[in-house]
């Protein structure tokens, strides 16, 4: 008796509980994650596309000179 308690239950609850568990965190980290990931995404890609929109404007000016 002393083993359920200690043990959070038997091992087959403890098993298929667990998963699911997991799968709640998981969404609800994910999602958190996502919006994270996708602003640092948007991010670096403005960066990228600003570096390279003044990498263009350089040579364009350069050209003429």
């Amino acid at each position: 008796m002393a083993a359920g308690p200690t043990n959070g239950g038997s091992p087959d609850l403890e098993g298929a509980s667990a998963p699911q568990r997991q799968a709640g965190d998981t969404v609800t980290l994910s999602s958190s994650q996502r919006l994270k990931e996708q602003g640092n995404q948007r991010f670096l890609v403005a960066k990228r596309n600003q570096t390279t929109t003044h990498r263009r404007i350089a040579q364009h000016c350069s050209s003429y000179s």
